[in-house]
This record gives structure tokens, C-alpha cells and sequence, in this order.
């Protein structure tokens, strides 16, 4: 679960940033029967491992001092991925034209799962492109959503660009 605004949330959210990348999420939770604390960072044209390495250290430092952070913790920082997370507003309109899959709270026009193209977001209100036509889907009522990219199309378009 994403760790909820804070001092710490904030301090690494304002760390990653001075370091040149967006903080995308925090989260910290048990997985595999330990407790994992899992920085998401990203920045144009992606996040090579070497970059979640030096952030991983330079916030290990400034974590160590944390007095909110429980013990036993484990840091682990990564990119977001192809199909990246959509969390904030500024993800919507920075993906705008991309296909999305959007699970809602509650059903809308039947559906609880969308998946369709980026539209305009005005105000607190996404528009999402489906094959059934134009839904309007306030922010509010999203649970999830991420990127819902094509791999086998981005490697098809890689091998004609090589």
C-alpha cells in the first residue's frame, strides 16, 4: 500500500527529485514474509539499474536517520516498468494518447475495467476512449491504472528502428 503523505514520504519524495528523477510511488509492506520498503523513480526515456543503485545507497544513508521507519525493513528501488502505474493527475496528462487499463471503484456504465486510450483530464474528470465509445471517469473513482502497452508491438517497431 503507498505510504501515505508524511515527513517521510515527503523527505524521499524531495530526495529522488534532487537527484533528477520523479518519485512515481512508496510504498511499504510485507512481501515474502518481510517488510519491504519499494521506491518507484522514473525520468524521460526510462531508469537505467545503475540509477536505482545510487539512489537505493543515497537513500539508505538518509533512511538510516528515519525515526519513523519501523526496523527490519528492506529498501528496494526500481522503475516503474512498460506498463507503469498511473497514480497522480499529472501521470494522466503526461500519458495522454497512450492505452491505459483503469480498474474503478464502482461500476460505471456496467463496467468496473476499462481499458481504451488517454483522453483530456479536465479538472478532477479523465475522458478514456474504448472501443464502446467515450467514458468520463472521475479521478475519484479509480481503484488502479497503468500503461496497458503492447510488448510484442514496442519489439516489432525496436528491430525496424535498429
Amino acid at each position: 500500500m503507498s505510504l501515505q503523505p508524511g515527513v517521510l514520504r515527503d523527505a524521499i519524495e524531495k530526495h529522488v527529485l534532487s537527484e533528477g528523477f520523479e518519485c512515481v510511488d512508496v510504498v511499504l509492506g510485507p512481501e515474502a514474509g518481510r517488510r519491504v520498503l519499494r521506491i518507484t523513480i522514473d525520468q524521460d526515456g526510462g531508469v537505467p539499474l545503475e540509477a536505482c543503485a545510487k539512489i537505493s545507497r543515497s537513500l539508505g544513508a538518509m533512511l538510516e536517520e528515519a525515526e519513523d521507519l519501523p526496523d527490519g525493513y528492506v529498501l528496494e528501488v526500481s522503475s516503474p516498468g512498460i506498463n507503469r502505474p498511473l497514480l497522480k493527475p499529472e501521470h494522466f496528462q503526461r500519458f495522454q494518447g497512450e492505452r491505459a487499463k483503469i480498474k474503478l471503484r464502482e461500476r460505471t456504465e456496467g463496467d468496473r475495467t476499462l481499458v481504451g486510450v488517454l483522453g483530456e483530464l479536465r479538472g478532477d474528470v479523465l475522458e478514456v476512449q474504448t472501443p464502446e465509445g467515450t467514458h468520463q471517469v472521475p479521478l475519484d473513482n479509480i481503484a488502479t491504472a497503468r500503461l496497458h502497452r503492447d510488448i510484442d508491438e514496442i519489439l516489432k517497431r525496436s528491430k525496424r528502428n535498429a
